[in-house]
């Protein structure tokens, strides 16, 4: 079910996201993932800032899932902002 003040004011949900990516629980992980890919159709500049500030902290298998999960549609259209971002994603799973 679609909550609109979502979609008028994603910056608001940043925080849930923040405190549940690294969560254990690969459902509630997924629903993270999930909800950032709709945001980076809503705020693409908020996303890319979040995932930004996401691998300036310690990096954990969790996050870099997450992260890699919402951006897989941009990847496949090959925005090169996110092409970028998943090359650096593969440096940081080798280096884990």
């Amino acid at each position: 079910m679609k909550i609109d003040w979502v979609d008028s004011t994603p910056k608001k949900t940043i925080p849930i996201y923040q405190r549940l990516r690294n969560d254990k629980v690969l459902y509630v992980r997924r629903s993270v993932a999930n909800s950032m890919g709709d945001l980076i159709r809503i705020d693409e500049d908020l996303a890319m800032a979040t995932f930004e500030t996401w691998l300036s902290m310690k990096h954990t298998v969790e996050n870099l899932w997450v992260i890699r999960h919402a951006i897989r549609r941009p990847v496949k259209k090959e925005l090169s902002a996110f092409l970028k971002l998943n090359r650096i994603l593969d440096r940081c799973i080798k280096n884990l």
